[in-house]
């Protein structure tokens, strides 16, 4: 609820100071961008369940991951703003993606087990990186006989981010289609992110309730 409140908030303060124009934009994306997240929130749910991720590391995991999904949210929608102003006609591309996010957003659609272990995620990662099987201690990297090693604390840290930016494929060019404005469409990409943050711990503790019940 605390970032609920901060986003409806700031949402007042764009209606007092910008107008109610500008609010109505900021608040549509916001929405938009927090029904899109919920694919999101789940698949992260399956990241943490497949890798029986401790749940005192959830917070560390999301912290930096969302910290991570900001940076690469305004790198994204800086470019799509530069692009808008070269090219208003990309804007009809965007529309249609809106629509076809919402018609996937609505469609009965059955979620299968996924192996993120086979991900091409994964595999680039493990090519590219040196990675320790060893325990993670709650650190992302280890020092292994002088070697320094990334951990599969980090993996699952890159399996979220990278979560985020391909849902972001689909959600900013649809605030794009709801906004042009860049302020706009930033504040509300990055309340609704920390919004899901929130939602997480939300539905987490929602879920082990009703598993003690």
């Amino acid at each position: 609820m605390f970032w609920i409140s901060i986003s409806l908030g700031f949402g007042a303060l764009i209606f007092v100071f910008l107008g109610k124009e500008l609010f109505a934009q900021f608040l549509s994306a916001y929405l938009t961008e927090e029904m899109l997240s919920m694919d999101n929130l789940f698949v992260i749910m399956l990241i943490f369940s497949f890798f029986n991720l401790e749940e005192k590391y959830h917070h560390k995991v999301l912290f930096w991951g969302i910290l991570g999904a900001v940076v690469f949210r305004g790198i994204f929608i800086t470019a799509g703003a530069v692009v808008i102003h070269q090219f208003y006609w990309v804007l009809y591309i965007f529309g249609v993606l809106l629509i076809y996010t919402g018609i996937k957003l609505f469609s009965d659609k059955k979620e299968e087990y996924a192996n993120f272990e086979n991900s091409k995620i994964v595999r680039l990662a493990r090519k590219f990186l040196r990675f320790t099987p060893n325990p993670h201690n709650g650190q992302f990297i280890s020092k292994e006989n002088g070697k320094w090693h990334f951990t599969l604390l980090f993996m699952i840290m890159l399996l979220v981010e990278m979560t985020d930016v391909i849902f972001a494929v689909d959600s900013i060019p649809a605030t794009f289609s709801i906004s042009q404005n860049p302020f706009i469409v930033f504040t509300s990409n990055i309340f609704a992110v920390m919004g899901l943050r929130a939602m997480f711990f939300l539905i987490e503790n929602i879920l082990y309730k009703f598993h003690h019940l």
